[in-house]
């Protein structure tokens, strides 16, 4: 009984239409899904609904790693390290600005990535803090400082300049006004707006004591999770296929 349930809610779930959501409208499907749509006697308040909603778009970001932006590291000559900048949860890659020939163009070549580990190791740069300063060819991230590392530090401050070009994985913007829509807004994941709703509505299934039913709808949500991976990967590998083509 149990697996026909949760099927249930899948089919309802991956079934209904694919648009944009906003925080309202979340926040009002997830009060008629729970019944709880009497504004003169709330079981839960809208903010307990936001900040749920908060959660759930903070697991999804982590989890499928979908939400995407780039900075620029702003070099000084001679420091190896540089601070994370603020929601990072991951870095995808680094490269750094090369100009060839017959062309004022600028091009991005990928630098590779290391562990201080590895830079540690006999294998890697012992001492390499000590390096001298030269075009960056490597990167690392340290945790312990919250910062990103160049190797070699770079020999030029590039003050103003796109030298080193930084593509990482964030947790997108909390939803403030109800007007706000989840992923900081970013059209390609417009479908997986509603994949929030699960979540929120197990928190509250949780606070009744229908533990079988929180269960049942946070695997909902675990299976908009495992979707979305498998989607976005394949998007993913359709664009590099593309790029490569080319």
């Amino acid at each position: 009984m149990k697996k026909l349930i949760i099927a249930i809610l899948l089919g309802v779930s991956f079934c209904s239409v694919s648009y944009a959501w906003n925080l309202e409208q979340l926040r009002d499907q997830a009060r008629l899904t729970l019944r709880d749509s009497d504004s003169s006697n709330p079981r839960w308040e809208d903010y307990q609904y936001d900040i749920r909603f908060a959660m759930a778009e903070e697991e999804f970001c982590r989890r499928t790693r979908a939400v995407k932006t780039q900075n620029y590291i702003v070099t000084i000559a001679s420091q190896t390290e540089y601070s994370l900048p603020d929601g990072w949860i991951g870095t995808d890659r680094v490269s750094i600005a090369i100009r060839p020939l017959r062309t004022a163009t600028t091009r991005y070549l990928e630098i590779d990535r290391v562990t201080l580990t590895w830079l540690d190791s006999d294998k890697g740069r012992p001492f390499f803090e000590d390096s001298s300063p030269d075009v960056p060819n490597r990167f690392y991230i340290n945790l312990n400082t919250q910062k990103i590392g160049l190797d070699p530090p770079p020999n030029v401050t590039y003050t103003g300049t796109n030298l080193i070009k930084h593509e990482y994985t964030i947790i997108s913007s909390t939803m403030s006004a109800d007007s706000d829509e989840p992923f900081d807004s970013i059209g390609y994941l417009s479908s997986y707006h509603k994949a929030l709703i699960p979540y929120v509505i197990s928190m509250c299934e949780k606070d009744q004591g229908n533990d079988n039913a929180s269960v049942g709808w946070m695997q909902v949500f675990d299976a908009y999770v495992e979707r979305a991976i498998s989607e976005l990967n394949v998007m993913i590998t359709n664009k590099k296929a593309s790029m490569t083509a080319r």
